[in-house]
């Protein structure tokens, strides 16, 4: 098995304080999402809660404005495609408060092409990994019609 590769977006994710680091496989651990809990993006502890999930379909984070007004939602859908591919939507929205800080974090100026970069890694990593882990199953290997696809 080859290691995992840094990416340069978990380089960067590290610089300032994140402690990220790459998941290449389905761990069952992570899989017991609740209404209410937090997703941890950063080492102190920081990120959103999910708001709504609705288990091999949908998940929404996010949570109510902090005290200078800033507000962020990232959601997640599957859907059903043409000839048995699935699409992963993935969608973000912030709202920024008052303060350059907040402008800053939850503008569209740095957010929004950071963002961007960052999201577009992370989709195509998935799509990678899910393709593989479909074709690594005995079934799939064993049909003839194994056409699997993961679209974005």
């Amino acid at each position: 098995m080859v290691p995992p590769r840094r990416s340069a977006c978990t380089g960067l994710e590290n610089l300032v304080g994140c402690e990220m680091h790459n998941v290449l496989e389905i761990q069952p651990e992570l899989q017991t999402l609740r209404v209410g809990d937090r997703v941890r993006l950063h080492a102190s502890g920081f990120g959103p809660e999910v708001m709504l999930i609705e288990p091999e379909r949908a998940l929404v984070l996010g949570g109510p404005p902090n005290d200078k007004g800033s507000q962020a939602t990232w959601s997640f859908y599957l859907l059903d495609g043409n000839e048995g591919t699935t699409r992963l939507l993935e969608r973000g929205r912030g709202v920024a408060g008052r303060g350059v800080i907040e402008k800053l974090g939850f503008g569209p100026y740095l957010m929004d092409p950071v963002g961007f970069v960052m999201s577009k890694k992370m989709l195509k990593t998935i799509q990678r990994l899910s393709e593989q882990s479909f074709r690594d199953e005995p079934w799939a290997r064993a049909s003839q019609s194994a056409n699997h696809r993961f679209v974005f």
